[in-house]
């Protein structure tokens, strides 16, 4: 969609006859705004990535793949476990992503992260906080 009217028009102002057009990049999430409760609700910032999943559907993908993992039942009542690879393509999320959705789960819950008061944001609010909370750990190098 073009964002201006069909009858305006742009006087150029470069000697050449050029026009230069500038944009702002998105603004980055911060965390310490979303955990202080400045933003409230949904996490209005702009993000890095356009298809980044919200926590709450991490959750769900990672719980149904590694289900999937460990075994179900089929109909006849035999277990079927399928391997990591087999299960990502059930679930139609690449192995690797899942594994770093599972360590990132698995350190938020170890971190003290609220995954209810935070299922509907985007995943990088995860990532930040752990991010954050294991800089407090690391003992300093100096």
């Amino acid at each position: 969609m073009d964002p201006l009217p069909p009858n305006t028009t742009i006087p150029s102002s470069s000697p050449d006859n050029e026009l230069i057009l500038k944009s702002r990049p998105k603004a980055l999430p911060s965390y310490g705004d979303v955990l202080l409760g400045s933003v409230s609700g949904n996490v209005s910032k702009g993000s890095r990535w356009t298809k980044e999943r919200k926590v709450g559907d991490v959750i769900k993908k990672v719980s149904l793949w590694r289900k999937y993992y460990n075994g179900i039942t089929d109909e006849y009542g035999n277990i079927v476990k399928k391997s990591l690879e087999d299960a990502a393509n059930e679930v139609k999320i690449s192995k690797k992503s899942l594994d770093d959705y599972l360590l990132q789960l698995r350190n938020g819950w170890k971190y003290g992260f609220n995954f209810n008061e935070h299922k509907d944001d985007k995943i990088g609010i995860l990532w930040a906080f752990n991010r954050k909370h294991k800089m407090k750990g690391l003992p300093n190098p100096f």
